[in-house]
């Protein structure tokens, strides 16, 4: 159980007033009005009032005491977040040449009477190029590949892109020589009306793109599709993620999408005959770049050094958000020029000549080490401090963060700074991951957590702490230890298995949205790097989730409307199977947890205006077909994996 924390003095404020009146009748006989009305008993009252702060100060004493004594484990208050978004450039047209949105580039939402704009800034450089379509593959069997590159110089050759009639997972690749990881590509197809059947606003083919990260062909956003399936000429607009990557295909080396036909879902019409195209054009209309909420402040003097140790110097815009590479004090040298000086945690570890200092990123307070006399008399110096009169400064640092940070899709829309043949900037997601900084009582409640692990990962709740403590994009972790085999085999590694941060909860959650981004997986795998034992190996993994589909058929009670009650019937189902705030605790669905068909029924029983459930019907999903397979009663959880929903069904009468 928790430790009971003692009060020092428990008497309340009518404690004190009644034990005052008490002693009237010892020490003053003749007062006998003891009336709330007699001015003496508002003088008591009024003694007492005093005397109840006394004691409310009294016994915050041992709070006091708590704190310091996390302030001397290393205990600091954490600096604020910033939220991130992917922020899309759109050009005025397609270019002749490559076009670069430079990083640091500053983007804003619109500034309103009662709130002012909201700065971010890009996190990477981001070169548009002039896409060079020069590769045409097509895969029929999952295996060979058929060399359709001449039939891109022909165009009355008429590719045949599938087989006849369209078999899932037949696929047709588009090498480019350019990498158009962030690319809006339009292609230009002049298709032939020869894939009949299917409907033109929802054809059974995917647009992909081989994420890098999961090493994996993963859907990628369609803007518009003017072919109707490829059934007639027309332009498909993609927007390529920020994660695609280049890959070896059949011993080819280029930056490949795919288009690939996919098994019809239930009441989806499918190919009846094998779409055509004659011919392909590509163009570049614009980029999207990662950002983030911060304003960046470059090579600020600080002043000039006193020559003395533990000088303490002020940025003068804290919060200071984590340090990136570069970031960092500068001292002028003996020659003039400027020397980088190295931030440390602490000056534990430091010699006299160490160009050591440590940087409080809450309130930007900069300080130097300092000379402590030891049991021997000598000074002993922790760390170095610049000679008297030398001139400080910071390269450069990032400021920012909050909760204010987190705006919806198609907030960001101001560009602060103007680009050549940048026509306008939009977020066509929302921006996430903003957090305010610590409070004291959330520190307070760290500490116990930071005493029992002291800053290493030694068993599976430190992992799992760390993890999380790393980035505020993990909203889950688990430590999966290796098996006494795998650790006498010599293959032991140590699995983190991360579950990303989403505020999605009445709906499908899209499949890159589960997958953390790869700089902040090697930021995560360096904070723990630093913090393993020497003979560990840890890897940073993604949990494997199993896709759940349910098809539910309900009566309605006569006057329920049956539109918002199916709306209201889906938005429970994907709110139940949620990784991240599903489970029957509303904290995420449960790790190896098993999804039953009972549950499910009573989970749709218990909705306002169902008068009975007639049918349940679960499903699972393939991740990359997107097949469905029947199951009978539970959809059993993988091994160390969750369940995510995939495109409920609900059908109300």
């Amino acid at each position: 159980m928790v430790l009971p924390v003692p009060k020092l003095d428990d008497r309340t404020f009518q404690d004190l007033v009644n034990e005052t009146k008490r002693l009237i009748p010892r020490f003053c006989p003749e007062w006998t009005d003891h009336n709330v009305s007699d001015p003496g008993v508002t003088m008591i009252e009024l003694f007492s009032y005093m005397v109840d702060l006394l004691l409310y100060r009294i016994n915050r004493v041992p709070i006091r005491n708590y704190i310091k004594w996390l302030e001397m484990l290393g205990v600091r208050l954490e600096p604020p977040r910033p939220a991130q978004s992917d922020i899309t450039f759109y050009l005025t047209g397609p270019q002749p040449a490559p076009v670069t949105i430079p990083l640091g580039t500053e983007i804003a939402t619109v500034r309103t009477d009662s709130q002012d704009a909201i700065g971010f800034a890009t996190e990477f450089d981001l070169t548009i190029y002039v896409p060079t379509l020069f590769q045409l593959l097509v895969n029929r069997d999952g295996y060979t590949y058929h060399d359709y590159t001449p039939a891109l110089r022909n165009p009355t050759l008429n590719i045949g892109i599938f087989q006849d009639p369209p078999q899932p997972n037949d696929a047709i690749y588009y090498g480019f020589h350019e990498d158009l990881r962030g690319h809006i590509l339009r292609m230009d197809m002049d298709s032939m009306t020869e894939g009949i059947g299917v409907n033109p606003k929802d054809p059974p083919i995917s647009w992909e793109y081989w994420d890098g990260l999961a090493q994996a062909w993963l859907p990628m956003a369609v803007e518009s599709d003017g072919t109707g399936g490829l059934n007639r000429p027309g332009q498909v607009v993609l927007h390529v993620p920020f994660g695609a990557r280049s890959r070896d295909l059949d011993g080819r080396v280029a930056f490949w999408i795919r288009t690939r036909a996919t098994a019809p879902r239930r009441d989806q019409p499918g190919y009846s005959a094998a779409p055509r195209i004659r011919r392909i054009l590509t163009e570049s209309l614009g980029g999207t770049v990662p950002a983030s909420q911060v304003q960046r402040i470059e090579g600020e003097i600080l002043g000039r050094s006193t020559g003395k140790p533990g000088q303490e110097w002020q940025l003068n815009n804290p919060p200071v958000l984590a340090r990136a590479p570069g970031e960092t004090l500068e001292a002028e040298g003996d020659d003039g020029r400027f020397v980088a000086w190295t931030e440390v945690d602490d000056f534990g570890q430091s010699g006299g000549g160490d160009l050591h200092y440590t940087l409080d990123s809450l309130s930007g307070i900069l300080r130097f080490g300092p000379v402590i006399r030891d049991a021997g008399g000598r000074e002993v110096h922790y760390g170095a401090f610049p000679p008297e009169g030398r001139v400080l400064r910071m390269s450069g640092y990032r400021t920012g963060g909050g909760v204010r940070g987190n705006v919806g899709r198609s907030t960001i829309t101001v560009l602060k700074s103007s680009i050549p043949y940048v026509a306008a900037v939009t977020n066509n997601t929302p921006a996430l991951g903003g957090d305010d900084a610590e409070s004291l009582q959330m520190a307070m409640m760290r500490g116990p957590s930071m005493l029992r692990s002291r800053s290493r990962a030694v068993t599976c709740d430190d992992f799992e702490f760390l993890a999380k403590q790393a980035s505020s994009e993990v909203a889950r972790a688990r430590c999966v230890p290796p098996t006494p085999e795998q650790v006498m085999g010599g293959r032991g590694v140590i699995r983190v298995l991360l579950v990303p941060a989403t505020p999605i909860r009445d709906e499908e959650i899209p499949l890159p949205e589960l997958l953390l981004s790869p700089q902040t997986q090697l930021a995560i795998m360096a904070y723990l790097d630093e913090r393993r034992m020497v003979t560990s190996q840890v890897q940073i993994d993604t949990p494997e989730y199993r896709l759940v589909s349910v098809d539910v058929t309900v009566g309605a009670h006569k006057r329920s409307p049956k539109e918002g009650l199916k709306g209201e019937i889906e938005r429970s189902l994907y709110r139940f199977i949620n990784p991240v705030h599903g489970g029957p605790d509303g904290e995420g669905w449960p790790w190896d947890r098993n999804l039953f068909a009972s549950e499910v029924t009573a989970l749709v029983h218990s909705i306002d205006g169902v008068e009975h459930v007639e049918n349940v019907s679960l499903w699972v999903a393939d991740m990359v077909t997107g097949a469905r397979t029947p199951v009978e009663g539970i959809v059993p959880c993988p091994s160390n994996g969750m369940l995510v929903s995939f495109g409920h069904t609900v059908t109300v009468k």
